[in-house]
């Protein structure tokens, strides 16, 4: 199974992805920050689910 790991680098994520490849998953894990890793690095994409600048206030 192929399966995408948002905030591989927490501590829950950490773990999914640590249990994930344990059984043979194809992981992808996805961090905030570049300088952070999951522990058992797979491939990976830097990203946030939120923007870096506030969105406008609607009128």
């Amino acid at each position: 199974m192929r399966i995408t790991v948002f905030g591989a680098a927490g501590n829950v994520g950490r773990r999914t992805v640590a249990e994930a490849l344990s059984r043979g998953h194809d992981v992808t894990a996805v961090v905030r920050h570049r300088h952070a890793r999951p522990v058992c690095p797979p491939p990976h994409a830097d990203g946030s689910a939120t923007p870096r600048t506030p969105s406008p206030s609607p009128p």
